[in-house]
């Protein structure tokens, strides 16, 4: 089985020592498909 993991993470201006993460895992979705195609293209190079 795979996973479709997500990582989000944001820093605190006041505090630099403070840090917020989130992860999240797809699991499925309303259709009972999961699209893994990723386009690591640049847009400005088209």
């Amino acid at each position: 089985m795979e996973n479709f993991l997500i990582t989000l993470s944001t820093r605190n201006n006041d505090d630099p020592s403070k840090q917020t993460v989130v992860i999240g895992c797809l699991v499925g979705d309303v259709r009972g498909e999961i699209d893994r195609y990723i386009d690591y293209s640049d847009p400005e190079d088209e």
